[in-house]
């Protein structure tokens, strides 16, 4: 049986060792710097009625995230932002909403002697009449968005025990028992190394983890295990040089890729200044201030053992997890419903939104001191926020800041959209603004180290009405440019060039080397083939499958429409200057093919193959894109993806549920 803790007997005695092991007091006097830290501003972002006044984000605060800032307030214990706080709730709206009701009940359990008594009232009430509505199966573990449940985990258990309720605190446990069985066959969560919705998962299990501590032994020990198993996918993807959740992330916001978030200072509260990330003290001192940190109101519960491995972290560093996913379409809720193509033609029959099959894949992360690259082979529920691709570097060593950290992922885009811009999807009957920007585009990911394969298609719901169909390669450029950008054998004078040909794409910038090979984009018709660009802050790289006139395509045909590029990475550290780097990886060094094939055997059926050949490396894939059935992913001949979890400096048999006896079906316990 697998144990972190060293379990104890009885209930008050554990508690007591783990206040110790988890260093509560530690979290909590850090907790209170941040909470303060970020609450002595609470004038400037309320008025004295509790109005938002704070600074417009594009669009009004949802009720959820300025219940996040009470949470704040209340935190710190500063007598002007409790008042604040109370204020704040008094007005708020208390809508239906999946995280209201997890809030107002830890506010009721937490600090009741802070509530205002019509606020507490209000609050009660609210939570009162909305707790059946996470009792049924759409808040359950279905392999899609596991922030969910965990939060409505807490909000059954803790709802069922406020007001009388067992069955809802069972059926909280019920969930809680689908997430050890999920995590008994995979090696992460579904919802894996998310920016935004890991440390929700984290904080609700935590917050799980405080209430069960004194009644229910049995679901205390559960939710410890399943917490450090989170903890280890999280610490996992942290890359301690650029203070940073690296990918790949199974989703994401625009805003999470480009700016800092909550990350650093979930870090301090862990470790203090004993683990010190890249950024500078004065910089993460301003990230406290800036960010709404809400989700670090409970006491987390990450194990000694995770703790030090990460504190010992030495690089080059590889993780790789399995994950699964569920069936899932392009239908976006409360919009549309699935619907057939009137149009339809001989082999080109169903629905244009069609069902994406469930299925199970590989994620993996490879770190060096100067960058790491994240690559999924599969992408979570239907891929418009997966960053399947995602490349995060520093320039230099030690950072001075943020302007010494880049991030560059990929997505499809239809008709030439653009991030940092409002982008329409009328297919979808929605639009999306800045902070997110979809991928149009089904892909597969296939990874070793420092090389990574990305093969797209375009979705079936986009093509109709079509003017241009390309894969982006984009960086931000908030934070500088590279030094030098060469397309093919020239060394362009700025960041804007093309090429008819399919040529390599090679960047600099700093002590950190990138190429970009193009697969083989099917050609419908292109005025260039690969192209530089600078649009809306980015610097956008393309690989071209359509430019010209407004066109009409086959699903089929569409289905068909492969695009995609193998990026390898290094550094002044590997490779010595950029030209030796471009020489290793340049034309005469690589080998590709990328083509589709079907024979008398497969009835029809059309498979793609893609290879991908250089000294010391072989990537290779073979996959049906209409039906995303796999025949092989291999690292230099070898299948990847079979390995529940594996990492450097991690005995994964010490984790919960994948030790021997775990994995025949035994209890793994963190208590």
């Amino acid at each position: 049986m697998t144990s972190l803790n060293r379990g104890v007997e009885g209930m008050t005695s554990l508690i007591q060792q783990e206040a110790q092991l988890f260093d509560y007091e530690g979290q909590q006097l850090r907790r209170k710097r941040i909470f303060g830290a970020f609450a002595a501003g609470h004038g400037v972002m309320f008025s004295p009625e509790g109005e938002y006044t704070g600074p417009n984000l594009g669009h009004t605060p949802r009720p959820n995230d300025l219940m996040g800032h009470c949470v704040n307030y209340l935190g710190s214990g500063n007598p002007d932002a409790v008042r604040t706080a109370n204020a704040v709730l008094r007005r708020l709206p208390m809508i239906e909403c999946h995280f209201l009701p997890n809030r107002s009940l830890w506010l009721l359990r937490t600090c009741p002697h802070l509530l205002e008594e019509d606020v507490r009232k209000k609050l009660d009430d609210y939570s009162c009449s909305h707790l059946d509505g996470f009792a049924g199966e759409d808040q359950d573990f279905v392999g899609v968005n596991d922030n969910f449940p965990c939060v409505s985990a807490y909000t059954l258990m803790a709802g069922g025990l406020r007001f009388g309720r067992p069955e809802l605190y069972e059926r909280g446990c019920v969930r809680l028992r689908q997430l050890k069985e999920m995590l008994t066959r995979r090696g992460a969560a579904s919802e894996y190394a998310s920016p935004t919705y890991s440390l929700l998962q984290l904080h609700a299990l935590a917050q799980l983890g405080e209430l069960t501590a004194e009644t229910d032994p049995e679901m205390h020990r559960l939710v410890l295990d399943c917490e450090a198993r989170i903890w280890a996918d999280y610490l996992a993807h942290y890359y301690l040089p650029a203070d940073r959740l690296a990918g790949p992330y199974s989703r994401s916001y625009t805003s999470t890729l480009v700016e800092w978030t909550t990350h650093p200072a979930a870090l301090y509260l862990l470790f203090g200044d004993s683990v010190p990330g890249g950024l500078p003290e004065e910089e993460r001192e301003a990230l406290m201030v800036r960010h709404n940190h809400h989700i670090l109101a409970a006491d987390f519960h990450c194990p000694p053992l995770l703790r030090e491995w990460l504190a010992g972290r030495q690089y080059p560093f590889s993780y790789e997890a399995t994950t699964e996913f569920h069936a899932s379409s392009d239908e976006v809720i409360g919009v549309q419903k699935l619907w057939s193509d009137p149009d339809a033609g001989p082999g080109d029959e169903g629905a244009v939104l069609e069902e994406y099959a469930s299925g199970s894949g590989r994620v993996s992360t490879y770190m060096t001191e100067a960058y790491s690259l994240g690559v999924a082979s599969r992408e979570w529920h239907c891929g418009s926020q997966t960053d399947t691709f995602l490349a995060l570097y520093t320039t230099r060593a030690p950072i001075r800041g943020r302007r010494d950290v880049r991030t560059v992922f990929a997505r499809y885009s239809v008709n030439d959209r653009l991030p940092g811009q409002t982008n329409a999807y009328p297919e979808l009957g929605t639009v999306n603004g800045p902070m997110l920007f979809w991928d149009q585009g089904r892909k597969l990911g296939v990874h070793h180290k420092n090389t990574a394969m990305m093969l797209y298609k375009p979705r079936l719901y986009a093509r109709k009405q079509v003017r241009s169909l390309r894969l982006m390669v984009l960086m931000p450029l908030s934070d500088g440019r590279p030094e030098e950008i060469w397309l093919g054998g020239r060394r362009l004078e700025g960041t804007e060039g093309e090429h008819t040909g399919l040529v390599p794409v090679c960047l600099k910038d700093g002590r950190t080397y990138m190429a970009f090979h193009p697969l083989v984009p099917v050609d419908h018709g292109r005025k260039q083939a690969v192209r530089v660009e600078e649009a809306n802050g980015y610097l956008i790289l393309s690989f071209y499958n359509y430019e010209g006139e407004e066109r009409d395509f086959r699903a089929a045909e569409f289905a068909l429409t492969g695009n995609g590029f193998v990026c390898e990475l290094g550094s002044e550290a590997e490779d010595g200057s950029f030209s030796a780097f471009r020489e290793r990886i340049g034309q005469g060094q690589v080998q590709v093919e990328d083509r589709y094939l079907s024979n008398v055997h497969m009835r029809g059926a059309m498979i793609r193959k893609s290879v991908y050949s250089r000294p010391g490396v072989q990537l290779a894939c073979e996959y049906s894109p209409v039906s995303e059935g796999i025949r092989y992913m291999t690292v230099n001949g070898r299948q990847i993806g079979e390995t529940r979890l594996l990492a450097d400096g991690l005995d994964a048999a010490q984790l919960p549920f994948l030790g021997e006896e775990d994995g025949e079906g035994g209890d793994g316990a963190a208590g």
